[in-house]
Order: C-alpha cells, then sequence, then structure tokens
C-alpha cells in the first residue's frame, strides 16, 4: 500500500514536469487492453524511456530490464519503486518465469526486446525470449514506439550518455501503442518488429515540427548559430565559405530579384553543386516558386534531353550559368523562354540591396519573412528533380516529403550534428539534396565541394580536403571513381556510396574503392530511405553490448519512421511523408532481404 501511494505521489508530481520538458503526445492509448496481461515491447533509445513509458500509458506498467540497470545510481530508485523485474542474461529460464507470472497475475509489462539501448539511434535486432513468454502467459502483445528521444541528453546521440548539454529548452516526444496482437502464436520477432515499425510511422508523423512550412524551417534553421559555415567551396587554393546567416542574406537577395524577373510558377535551375546554386534554390522556396533542378551536364547529348524535358514541362524561366546559356536556349525551344545567368543575378546584388537584406535576415519575424512560402499546403510539389535515367518522368517533392526525410536523415546515428560533409554529386540527385542540403540546413553540419573547373587537377583534391577537414564523404559510384584511391582520403573518417548499379561495390575496408571506409545507403522515390555508418564506439562500456553500424553489401538501415512489411514473399515499405493506407506501401525490388538486425540487402543490380 505505501508502494502504491508513492507511486501515486510520484506520478503527480513528476508527470507536469516532464510534459512541460518533452511535451509527450500520448498516441493510440486505447490499443492497450483495459484488463488483462499485456506485454508491452517497445524500441530501447535512453536511460528514461521506462519514465517515458510509464506516464504514456494508461495502466500501471512493471518493466523487465538487466540487473546490470540496477547498478546505475540515478535509475536504480525508480526501477526498485515500480516493481522491475531484474534478469541476468546467463539465467534465462529464470527471467522468463518471472515475467510470466507477473502477466499471468494481470499486469502490464514492458519488456525492451532489442535487450539494450541503441547506439545507432534505429531498431536493432530483437532478441527471441519475448517469443516463451507470450506463449507461456497467453498474453496480448502491444509494440510500441517512442520518438524524439535521440535527441535527448539521455540517448547515445553526440556519442555520449548525459555527458552534453541539452540542445533545446525542449525535447518533443511522440508515443505510439501500435495494433495489439492477440493471437501468441502471432507475436514472432516478424510481425512485432513490423508493429514497432508501423508505430514508428504513425509516432514521426505525430512530430509537431512537420506543421511547419518550409520556408519556416529554412529561415529558423539558418538563424540558429549563424556564425557556423554552412557551405564551403574550394577552387585551387582559395576556400570560398558561406556562414549560415550569410547563406541566408544570399538566398533573401535572390528571392526579390527572382520576384522580380519572373512571376511564372515554375523556375529551371541548370548550375552545378555550388553556395550559389543552394542558394538559389532556397530563395525559389521562399519566393513559393517550384524548382526544377537538372545536372549541370557537358553532354551535349543529356544537354538536348534537358533542354527537350524544359520544354516539354513548358518551363518559361530558366537560371544557368554563362556557359550554358547558349546551350539551354538553343535546345529548350520554348515560346518566350527567358535565360537568367546566375552571374547576371549577382551582379544586380548593390551595397545598399545588400544591407537591407542582411537587416531582414537578422531582425524581421520568422512569419514576416516566410509568409510567402505560406501559400501552398506542405502537400505542394516545391521541388523536381531530373533523373538522366529516366528523363520522361520528373522525381517529385513535396514540402512534406523534404521536411519529412530531412528530419530522417538527422534523428539518427547516420549523421552527426556538426558533421563536415564532402560532396560533389549533381545537385539533382537525391542523395546530394539530403545529404549534402537539407541534412546541414536542418542541423548545424557544413557542406562542401570543389568548384567544378577545378575537379578535374589532382592536386585539388588535397587541397579540398585539408582546407574542409570532413567527417563524411558522399556520393554515387561515378563520384568515388572520379575522386579515385588518393591517399589523402585516409583522413576522411568514412565515406556513405548512393549506388545504383549494385551493392556489390561496397567494401568495409574501402579496398578498390578509397583509403576510408565505405558503406551504403539507398535512395528511391523521390527520399533518402537507408543509411549505414562505422560501428558507434562506446568507451567503457561495461553493460552494453556490441552493435554493428553497417554490413557488407547491404545498403544499410531503414531510417526512423518508415514502417517495412512483408507480404506475399514481397517486402514493401511505408515513408513518413505518405499516409497510412494500403494504396502507400512501395514495393522493394524483387528478392530484397530484411536480416533479423534491419540491415536491407537489395539484388545485385536493382540497389
Amino acid at each position: 500500500m505505501i508502494a502504491y501511494l508513492v507511486r501515486g505521489i510520484f506520478t503527480i508530481l513528476l508527470l507536469p514536469w516532464v510534459q512541460l520538458l518533452y511535451r509527450v503526445q500520448k498516441l493510440d492509448r486505447h490499443h492497450v487492453p483495459k484488463e488483462g496481461g499485456v506485454l508491452l515491447l517497445s524500441n530501447h533509445v535512453s536511460y528514461i524511456d521506462a519514465f517515458i513509458i510509464y506516464l504514456s500509458c494508461p495502466r500501471p506498467v512493471r518493466f523487465v530490464i538487466l540487473d546490470n540497470y540496477m547498478k546505475v545510481k540515478p535509475i536504480a530508485w525508480f526501477l526498485r519503486l515500480f516493481g522491475c523485474i531484474p534478469i541476468h542474461p546467463k539465467r534465462a529460464r529464470e527471467a522468463i518465469d518471472r515475467t510470466v507470472q507477473a502477466l499471468k497475475e494481470d499486469t502490464v509489462v514492458c519488456l525492451f526486446p532489442e535487450g539494450g539501448l541503441t547506439r545507432t539511434g534505429v531498431l536493432g535486432e530483437l532478441k527471441k525470449g519475448f517469443e516463451i513468454i507470450i506463449r507461456k502467459s497467453e498474453c496480448t502483445t502491444v509494440p510500441v514506439y517512442m520518438d524524439g528521444l535521440w535527441s535527448s541528453i539521455f540517448s547515445f546521440e553526440r556519442g555520449a550518455y548525459f555527458k552534453k548539454l541539452p540542445r533545446g529548452l525542449t525535447c518533443p516526444l511522440q508515443v505510439a501503442f501500435g495494433e495489439p496482437i492477440t493471437d501468441p502464436k502471432k507475436a514472432t520477432t516478424a510481425t512485432v518488429r513490423e508493429g514497432i515499425l508501423m508505430a514508428s510511422h504513425r509516432a514521426f508523423c505525430a512530430r509537431p515540427s512537420l506543421q511547419n512550412s518550409l520556408s519556416r524551417h529554412i529561415i529558423t534553421n539558418l538563424r540558429r548559430k549563424g556564425n557556423r559555415a554552412f557551405y564551403s567551396e574550394v577552387d585551387h587554393k582559395i576556400t570560398t565559405s558561406y556562414s549560415r546567416r550569410e547563406m541566408l542574406e544570399l538566398a533573401l537577395r535572390f528571392r526579390a530579384q527572382v520576384e522580380e524577373v519572373t512571376t511564372q510558377e515554375d523556375i529551371a535551375i541548370v548550375l552545378p553543386r555550388s553556395p550559389e546554386c543552394q542558394a538559389l534554390q532556397l530563395a525559389c522556396c521562399l519566393a513559393n516558386r517550384r524548382v526544377t533542378l537538372f545536372p549541370h551536364s557537358e553532354d551535349q547529348t543529356e544537354l538536348r534531353k534537358i533542354g527537350l524535358s524544359i520544354g516539354k514541362e513548358n518551363i518559361q524561366t530558366v537560371i544557368t550559368d554563362q556557359a550554358h546559356e547558349a546551350f539551354v536556349t538553343e535546345y529548350a525551344q520554348v515560346a518566350k523562354l527567358r535565360v537568367y545567368t546566375v552571374e547576371n543575378l549577382v551582379e544586380r546584388h548593390g551595397s545598399a540591396f545588400q544591407l537591407t537584406s542582411a537587416i531582414k535576415s537578422r531582425f524581421l519575424p520568422v512569419h514576416t519573412l516566410a509568409s510567402k512560402g505560406l501559400v501552398h499546403p506542405l502537400d505542394w510539389t516545391a521541388l523536381r528533380l531530373w533523373d538522366p535515367e529516366n528523363p520522361a518522368e520528373l522525381i517529385e517533392l513535396s514540402e512534406r516529403q523534404i521536411i519529412s526525410n530531412a528530419l530522417q536523415i538527422t534523428g539518427s546515428h547516420f549523421f552527426q550534428l556538426d558533421e563536415r560533409i564532402l560532396c560533389e554529386s549533381s545537385a539533382a540527385s537525391i542523395h546530394a539534396q539530403f545529404m549534402g542540403m537539407w541534412g546541414p540546413l536542418f542541423t548545424t553540419a557544413t557542406t562542401g565541394s570543389r568548384k567544378k573547373a577545378s575537379r578535374k587537377r589532382e592536386e585539388s583534391l588535397p587541397t579540398a580536403i585539408g582546407s574542409l577537414s570532413p567527417t563524411l564523404l558522399v556520393g554515387s559510384r561515378e563520384n568515388y571513381a572520379e575522386i579515385g584511391s588518393h591517399s589523402s582520403l585516409g583522413s576522411i573518417p568514412y565515406g556513405i556510396l548512393f549506388s545504383p548499379d549494385g551493392p556489390a561495390f561496397l567494401d568495409l575496408t574501402g579496398d578498390g574503392i578509397a583509403p576510408c571506409p565505405v558503406v551504403g545507403g539507398w535512395s528511391d522515390k523521390g527520399g533518402v530511405l537507408s543509411l549505414s555508418r562505422t560501428a558507434p564506439d562506446l568507451e567503457g562500456g561495461v553493460n552494453h553490448q556490441p552493435q554493428a553500424g553497417a554490413k557488407n553489401n547491404s545498403v544499410g538501415r531503414a531510417l526512423p519512421g518508415t514502417a517495412l512489411r512483408t507480404q506475399d514473399d514481397a517486402l514493401f515499405y511505408l515513408p513518413p511523408w505518405r499516409e497510412a493506407t494500403a494504396e502507400s506501401w512501395i514495393r522493394f525490388p524483387d528478392e530484397t532481404e530484411l536480416d533479423d538486425e534491419g540491415f536491407l540487402f537489395l539484388p545485385e543490380g536493382r540497389a
């Protein structure tokens, strides 16, 4: 009775503070049966997971935990107070019997089937022990997913537990309870994984940040730590860097120019990946214009295809550089086509105009600067990418899709907050968009590249690496082949390969690719779906099991918020920018495999 009263008082006192700091959204709590034994199976992200689930569940919860955690003083008192069930990995029979007995007493028990805290930020391998517990107790199983805890100081985000400052005053969380599994025979590791991932989709889609327009995100994020470098471009021995504040100022100047030269909704950009290209893209978003990005090609055949595509889409405004101005005009064959060069737009920026933009970027309220970006709904197509492999069909990205995928990429161990990214892929490629632009924009990471004209000089690569000090190399197979195996690459911790022609190219030792380790990633249907990273290290990790960040021939693990399921021997996925309907699921290439640890393996030649 005393313990019951203490738990009640504790809940009453703690709940307001947790709600204030974490703004917990409790989703689908009706999926937890009102009576009978219930086993909650949840992802395990931080040291406060038990607090969050206890305060989110409509019924009192007991937790199954490794007895090692009883030695962690900050949480041991809580574990004892709330009747946690300590187990030892080497005494499995005793652990199962204790849990089964608790469930037969019609209590709610929570178990973290990963067996430990994730250090990757995504769902890992589920241990099979819970299957025996469910069969013996004949209880109902409810998958649970906690979204947002990776950003807390209690997770392994930024490579450490506790020893870091909070990222903000609040850390919004979403706790989703999945569809209950009432048949004990159907509660397998495969079905529970699917249930947890489906709950992750539900929780991710409830993030408050997904309700804001892309314009607001652009302004808010570029203002954050405005003096930090956002994009650096190396031209031989000269490095041009734009801070986050300077990028916002440049985007606002370009926005004014875009609004002045055209009233058309659609604008095409034919530029290499560069600070000006990114600023123009941001400017068009702020000006409420739809951007169609084309690769900055020197191939005459591809230029002709680009021109035909511009004509087919009836795009009447094109921004390119002086080197491509004549080609675009010749091949587009569009009546009243207006072609502007980025050099001319830059020349329009007088000193007074630049000063005005600087003042606006620093002092005007966000809603004032972003008001023009609030006209369209979030499902409006804000960006289109031209794929040379399929020039007849543009890849369309809505504002919701851009925001969701950027938050996915930056919401796990795969993308660090202070990452320094070297990416020289075409600006029209999906991975360059999200890894080289939107990912850095939604964090405080830095991106960079060599100026296109200098990439053919062999000495430019070590100069760029010395100037940028990249922590991550991102590119396609063609990019890696162009870069080669220069010894200067050995200073880069690792690289991610987005390869369209087969995962056999991957080699974690880097042999045949580059002196740095290279792991896999995959993009499809206008977004980055999966990523890998070298194994997350943990110094002095006595209580923690080893965790893999990558596997040979794998394109990595699905990002947070993406649901996976198997149906009729085929694997499907549901990204968070799609609603959870039967028609929204996207089928993987045939023979795609998902292993027990959550790593995806695509058939050779289809990655």
